[in-house]
């Protein structure tokens, strides 16, 4: 299983950041890396990874919400195009997801990149 050890030394399960196709332990692409990534940001939208609330921390309910395609609840308070890009890394199938090249084009990261500097 995926794990990551927190600072003090417990043991955390990272599953909830695993693309589906991990978990089901099919064939993975860079698009499962993409899953990973709208993952963190929705995280930092919502303070917990996509899906937590309903599978309630099993990662066999949490495959089984994969396998049903079942909705993610999408913050409502951020900006369409935060929102555009977050759904577009996380579709449960990687044929339907962004891809890296897509993702360099992306208004809302070439936005965000521009105003960095």
């Amino acid at each position: 299983m995926y794990e990551h050890i927190r600072p003090d030394g417990t043991r955390n399960p990272s599953y909830f950041w695993v693309a589906p196709e991990n978990l089901a332990e099919s064939p993975t692409d860079t698009r499962s890396d993409i899953w990973g990534f709208g993952c963190l940001a929705y995280e930092l939208a919502t303070m917990a990874p996509p899906y937590y609330a309903d599978a309630r921390g099993s990662v066999d309910e949490l495959f089984r919400l994969y396998k049903r395609k079942a909705a993610i609840k999408y913050p409502e308070n951020i900006s369409y195009g935060f929102d555009s890009f977050m759904r577009s890394c996380l579709q449960v199938e990687p044929h339907e997801r962004t891809s890296i090249m897509e993702l360099q084009t992306d208004l809302f990261i070439t936005s965000a990149q521009c105003n960095l500097f």
